[in-house]
């Protein structure tokens, strides 16, 4: 049996990014990317696209990696493949940047689940509360982090922002 397989560059922010930019508004991604040639193509899609790599932070970590796969009844099936890499390993430091009350701040779902980058993502909502939008994809899978607690805090209004 052969098997084929066909890469596609993508997540909710990325995606995001790339739809803004196509919509003629400046746009950028701030995420953990890998020194791997998986980055080199990120980073040429992001380039083509004309997503700013400003808030880009590189991380000596494997790239996150998803399969994708269509059940009988044409549904997809995942897999993800991201225990230690580059975008689960941001820090409070890597998002400590300056935007301004124009910025719409989106966040992609597992993001908000995965130490250390849930923690220095909530860092930054908390500071642009009620200064940017902010926008979330909860589309949050157990394969991803099978905790239900660790799942329902991250996406229940429940954390105080004053």
């Amino acid at each position: 049996m052969r098997l084929f397989l066909e890469a596609k560059a993508g997540s909710s922010p990325f995606n995001v990014a790339i739809g803004l930019s196509r919509l003629d508004r400046r746009s950028a991604l701030l995420t953990g990317i890998s020194n791997d040639f998986l980055e080199e193509r990120l980073m040429a899609v992001l380039a083509k696209e004309r997503v700013l790599a400003e808030f880009i932070q590189r991380k000596n970590a494997p790239t996150t990696t998803a399969l994708v796969q269509l059940d009988d009844k044409g549904f997809p099936v995942y897999s993800f493949y991201g225990l230690g890499a580059a975008d689960r390993l941001l820090t409070t430091s890597d998002v400590d940047i300056v935007l301004n009350e124009k910025t719409v701040l989106h966040l992609g779902s597992y993001s908000i689940v995965v130490q250390p980058t849930a923690d220095a993502l909530f860092s930054l909502v908390k500071k642009y509360t009620q200064r940017c939008l902010i926008s979330l994809d909860p589309n949050i899978r157990p394969i991803i982090e099978p905790n239900m607690d660790i799942l329902e805090k991250a996406t229940q209004p429940t954390h105080s922002i004053d």
